[in-house]
């Protein structure tokens, strides 16, 4: 793979998030969860307004891109405390996934929470989801197992990881 590029994103990039994110969902929870879940979750965390919500909330986008091709994003934002953040999201498309792309954006992150003292970054993964051993492989340790309930009789099954910075 050729150079990857990553750059914060500005207000009009959300709309690449959104794609990342139709593109990567089927992909990534298509045997976890069903396509009702899928359908509803996207449109709960990745509607234009709910990505407006977030970016005003303070989350920091940063988008990995191949030339002009974005090929990933991530989302963080205070978490429990000052020392500690939260990544929302990290999605790269099924097609750069192997490529270091998630690898990157991560230690984006990681040096971005080092500027500001952070202690730790957590994160919810899926706990059928295989990036659970991407996010191993990064230094990330399960804190605990946490079923969250989302609406419509849906659930977030997931682990709750935490990375020492």
């Amino acid at each position: 793979m050729s150079s990857i590029s990553l750059r914060t994103a500005k207000r009009e990039d959300l709309y690449l998030a959104r794609e990342i994110a139709e593109a990567t969902w089927p992909h990534t929870y298509g045997n976890i969860i069903s396509p009702e879940q899928i359908s509803f979750m996207l449109d709960e965390m990745y509607s234009e307004t709910a990505l407006q919500k977030q970016w005003e909330q303070g989350h920091c986008f940063w988008m990995a891109f191949q030339g002009a091709q974005a090929l990933g994003f991530a989302s963080y934002g205070p978490c429990t405390t000052p020392q500690h953040y939260k990544l929302h999201k990290l999605y790269v498309l099924p097609q750069a996934q192997g490529q270091q792309v998630g690898q990157r954006l991560i230690e984006q992150v990681i040096a971005d929470l080092k500027t500001c003292n952070a202690q730790q970054l957590q994160l919810n993964v899926n706990r059928h989801n295989k990036a659970l051993s991407f996010y191993q492989k990064m230094g990330f340790k399960i804190l605990k197992s946490v079923d969250i309930e989302i609406g419509k009789g849906f659930f977030m099954n997931d682990y709750v990881m935490g990375l020492e910075i």
